[in-house]
């Protein structure tokens, strides 16, 4: 799977989030949470990190370039030297080298020609955009593509429907108990942490 070439390659400065939660745990996750599993394991390889009141928020919407950072830190190990071309995203902002690595790797595109709009909270369809083409640029194959398709499928825009197809059939989103994608509803920082395991899980 991606995580065993990966997680030897996360790197030390990461620790520090580990440490901060003695015994991994937070004040609002607990066993029971249904994204327990999914928080643990990322926190576990300094995937992804909570707050220092020892609370996750795992409810709370995750930005475009939140979104961004995790995944190429989870996904890629060699992401610094890129340079981003956006207007809102210089080379101060904090997640700079991320966001200009997704760029030229064709993961990720702006909302118009010079921007990408990194705090804005991302949405369900462009989540799995950028997903999509992570796998593509990870050159991972996708065999399976009859699976049922979302009942809500076509309200999602046309940009999006094929790599939704795609994360489908790799079992990365699954719905929820009305199986519907909700493709305009924003992400939450839990379902970002099974997303982004799903991911780790794949097979090169």
């Amino acid at each position: 799977s991606i995580s065993s070439n990966v997680v030897s390659n996360v790197v030390s400065n990461k620790e520090a989030s580990k440490e901060l939660f003695d015994g991994k745990t937070f004040s609002d996750v607990d066993e029971a949470h249904w994204a327990n599993s999914y928080i643990m394991e990322l926190v576990s390889k300094g995937i992804i990190d909570g707050y220092e009141d020892k609370t996750f928020r795992p409810n709370n919407n995750i930005t475009r370039a939140e979104f961004v950072k995790i995944l190429v830190s989870a996904l890629f190990t060699e992401y610094d030297g890129a340079n981003s071309e956006f207007d809102d995203v210089t080379n101060s902002h904090w997640a700079y080298k991320y966001i200009s690595y997704a760029s030229e790797k064709g993961i990720i595109f702006g909302v118009d020609d010079n921007s990408f709009a990194p705090d804005r909270n991302i949405t369900n369809e462009e989540m799995a955009v950028i997903c999509s083409r992570t796998i593509s640029a990870l050159n991972i194959s996708i065999n399976d593509k009859n699976k049922q398709a979302f009942n809500d499928f076509n309200d999602i825009s046309d940009f999006a429907k094929m790599s939704v197809i795609n994360l489908m059939s790799l079992n990365i989103i699954d719905g929820d108990e009305n199986y519907c994608f909700r493709p305009k509803n924003t992400l939450t920082r839990a379902q970002t942490a099974k997303i982004i395991y799903q991911m780790l899980e794949l097979e090169v």
